[in-house]
């Protein structure tokens, strides 16, 4: 949501709050009564559809740093053991893929970090009855292997497909111009206050007052 939606949701909230406060205020009003009872629904909608919108992405995006992490300290750990091995063993290929730095493997894009891990496994499998004696047992390059067929997966997920991602845009902001429109003849019908309940009426223009909430 843009800042200018931002800005007019809150007036939408300003305005709801206003009226939910003063509900007897408009009880012979079944015109204006009507609308305001409208209007409140069409701003729970636009609630309810920003917490959809914010849940379709976070959930996959925690899903996806989760399996980062795990397939990376699992990572870290038979690199390391690989490494001594490799130094040990006077193997110097096995030794310059081992010896990368943690912060390089943590800072590679998802597809580099997916193929070096891949790779790291293959060795670590290859070589399992002599990583037992680094403290390397088949049980933890299993483990490894699942986290990186768990992230695997979490990359091909896609946070919201693109044609989703526009229907929710475009029902988000139909819903608010449905609000707006609701809120015009809200507008209209509070008129008839201005002589009758000034108080009341002005209230009612203090909230209507879109506000740039970035500003304190």
């Amino acid at each position: 949501m843009d800042k200018q939606h931002e800005n007019r949701n809150s007036m939408y909230a300003a305005v709801d709050q206003f009226f939910i406060e003063r509900a007897t205020k408009i009880e012979n009003s079944a015109a204006l009564k009507k609308k305001v009872a409208s209007f409140h629904q069409l701003r729970s909608d636009i609630d309810s559809k920003l917490k959809s919108i914010i849940k379709s992405t976070s959930g996959k995006a925690k899903a996806k740093e989760k399996a980062e992490d795990d397939m990376l300290n699992s990572a870290f750990d038979i690199k390391s053991a690989l490494l001594t091995f490799a130094q040990d063993t006077l193997n110097h290929e096995m030794e310059e893929m081992a010896s990368i730095a943690d912060w390089r493997l943590s800072n590679m894009r998802d597809t580099e970090q997916k193929v070096y891990c891949t790779s790291l496994y293959e060795l670590a499998e290859a070589n399992q009855e002599a990583l037992v004696e680094y403290d390397v047992t088949a049980e933890e390059i299993a483990a490894f292997k699942e986290h990186i067929d768990r992230f695997a997966s979490a990359m091909e997920v896609r946070e919201v497909s693109p044609a989703a991602a526009k229907a929710l845009r475009q029902s988000l902001l139909q819903l608010f111009t449905d609000a707006s429109t609701v809120l015009g003849r809200i507008d209209e019908l509070m008129k008839r206050f201005r002589t009758k309940d000034p108080e009341f009426y002005n209230g009612y223009k203090s909230a209507r007052t879109v506000r740039d909430i970035g500003i304190r």
